[in-house]
């Protein structure tokens, strides 16, 4: 059976808690104990730091769905001293959940470090991703993430909102993705038909010549292919460009040129 209690302060003989237990063996356990029940009531340790207090058994032998019901009707009687309604230091309108719970500045801050920078793991993500399947918003939580939408891209000039809107439908970018966006970009100009120059083209034109064509043999050097580059023989074989570089080079980890179970030259 349940019951409801209340915590009395002596220096003023008003109650200041309003609480509900489960208690079996008639001893009251939860009404009696300390403040290591009530180690998230910041008001209720200051008021037992100034003073002693007394335990007082309200309505005894309920279920456990009358006593959260009565202690909220005791609760909203006295009223509570963080949301200036009266004397409790309760943080919840009481009964089960937290209904009504006054969530302060200092609080967001500390929850938002503790859980800042930890990862979900996979088998978490994908519960989260099966139970939210197939909800559908209601229309007035889809108007209300448009409006949150536009407040945050209000400050962007048109031409950006154009550009923004070839994301991923439902895409919305975090606010260190956006002030790292806008810092990389700030100072660029954007010159629309923009032409090399008749010195840039001739380098480009030059550097292309430079390329080395690359021949590929067997263990037993024997040919198999002739590629016009590095890049054309990574692309077909689907190899990395470098690593054969490195291999016709001979560098250090590519001894004899071997690359892949194959020998690569440049052809002379």
């Amino acid at each position: 059976m349940a019951y409801v209690y209340r915590h009395i302060r002596l220096d003023k003989n008003e109650p200041f808690y309003i609480g509900i237990g489960r208690d079996c063996k008639g001893n009251y356990t939860r009404a009696n104990h300390g403040a290591e029940l009530r180690r998230n009531s910041i008001i209720w340790k200051r008021i037992v730091a100034k003073t002693e207090y007394s335990v007082e058994i309200l309505v005894d032998e309920l279920t456990w769905e009358d006593a959260c019901e009565k202690e909220r009707e005791f609760i909203k009687i006295y009223g509570r001293i963080n949301n200036s309604t009266g004397v409790l230091a309760n943080m919840t309108d009481g009964g089960e959940g937290n209904n009504g719970l006054v969530i302060t500045p200092e609080m967001r801050y500390k929850y938002g470090n503790a859980h800042r920078g930890k990862k979900q793991s996979e088998s978490s993500n994908l519960k989260r991703s099966m139970a939210l399947k197939g909800i559908k918003k209601s229309p007035e939580v889809i108007v209300k993430i448009i409006e949150a939408n536009k407040k945050r891209f209000a400050h962007l000039p048109p031409k950006i909102k154009k550009e923004s809107s070839r994301f991923k439908k439902g895409h919305v970018p975090s606010e260190h993705a956006r002030k790292v966006a806008s810092e990389f970009h700030k100072g660029k100009k954007w010159n629309l038909g923009f032409k090399h120059s008749e010195q840039s083209c001739l380098n480009m034109k030059n550097a292309s010549k430079t390329r080395k064509s690359v021949i590929q043999y067997t263990l037993n050097r024997e040919f198999i292919s002739e590629y016009g580059s590095q890049r054309e023989a990574a692309q077909k074989l689907g190899l990395k460009k470098e690593a054969i570089g490195r291999a016709c080079k001979g560098i250090r980890g590519y001894k004899n040129n071997i690359y892949k179970g194959f020998i690569w030259r440049y052809k002379n």
